[in-house]
């Protein structure tokens, strides 16, 4: 009953057989294009009088759908809240990386679990990187969104980063030319290079007119009555989590599960060394017919194999 009911709303959005117009130029014409039952169940029906008589079974289907604009989400689905601030020029980068491509495809794609997962074995690999450099996505806890990391060569990490007297190498370089390698970081980037130290701080606030953001400050408090609200002190300048845009993904190079089988602990090999009588399909083998056993035939006649 409540699967018809939720049925009767959500088909198109509204109820079937109901006109509704959105604007003086669009009418949406509901038609009834399928037929059920209205009282599919007696009067008092209970769960255990559907159930009496069969088998007590329980079948669990997870998948993925989409969602047309005519769904009336707001009544059968729980909505995602991102929880991020992004510009308008943004927004559409973000979507497609984080929502529509990691997140859609994160479970067995992205991040690749141990078959034996389920035994204690916590081993994890990344199978996705860009198409055109070598980068690994990552969660970052404490901000609460995915980073995306480049993979630097080998030749740059073996100079040392400090200079003379303690400082690194990047800061000593003048003042513009921070200003213009740092024009070419991402908003995650930027954010993160703003906690550096007071002189990359300055840095990154010369783009905030450009790349920045303006968000409300809210804090709550109390009244003398006992009620808690919501104001807002100030106003904050920041820059969004988004990370440099990937258009296409590719497979990193890295050997494929089945290598980690090899050597996993949890991963025991029974063998079977007894044998083990298999059924005839045919009554009778013309090349050996004083062979005996037991047939795929009798097998089913005598409920030996399930269906």
């Amino acid at each position: 009953a409540s699967l018809l009911c939720s049925l009767e709303r959500e088909r198109r959005g509204h109820l079937i057989a109901e006109s509704m117009s959105s604007d003086s130029l669009l009418t949406d014409q509901g038609t009834q294009t399928y037929s059920f039952l209205s009282a599919p169940f007696r009067r008092k029906t209970s769960l255990a009088d559907l159930t009496a008589g069969k088998p007590l079974e329980l079948h669990l289907q997870l998948q993925l759908e989409s969602v047309t604009s005519r769904h009336n989400k707001a009544s059968s689905a729980f909505t995602f809240l991102c929880g991020h601030t992004f510009q308008r020029t943004e927004y559409g980068k973000h979507y497609k990386n984080i929502h529509s491509e990691i997140q859609m495809g994160v479970d067995g794609w992205f991040e690749q679990r141990c078959p034996l997962a389920y035994l204690g074995c916590t081993y994890i690999q990344r199978r996705f990187r860009p198409s055109t450099y070598e980068a690994t996505v990552s969660f970052n806890e404490e901000l609460g969104c995915f980073s995306l990391h480049p993979t630097a060569p080998s030749s740059q990490t073996r100079g040392g980063g400090q200079a003379e007297g303690g400082e690194d190498s990047l800061s000593v370089l003048p003042y513009e030319v921070l200003c213009h390698v740092a024009n070419f970081l991402d908003s995650l980037s930027l954010s993160q290079l703003a906690l550096v130290s007071r002189l990359m701080r300055q840095v990154c606030s010369s783009l905030l007119q450009e790349r920045g953001m303006v968000t409300l400050h809210w804090e709550r408090s109390s009244s003398s009555q006992g009620r808690a609200n919501w104001k807002v002190t100030h106003k904050v300048w920041r820059f969004s989590s988004l990370f440099s845009p990937v258009d296409s993904w590719g497979f990193r190079n890295i050997p494929s599960i089945s290598e980690h089988l090899k050597v996993c602990h949890y991963n025991e090999v029974e063998r079977k060394t007894e044998k083990m009588s298999l059924p005839r399909v045919q009554e009778e083998i013309q090349s050996n017919k004083s062979c005996k056993g037991p047939t795929l035939v009798t097998l089913f006649q005598e409920k030996r194999i399930l269906m």
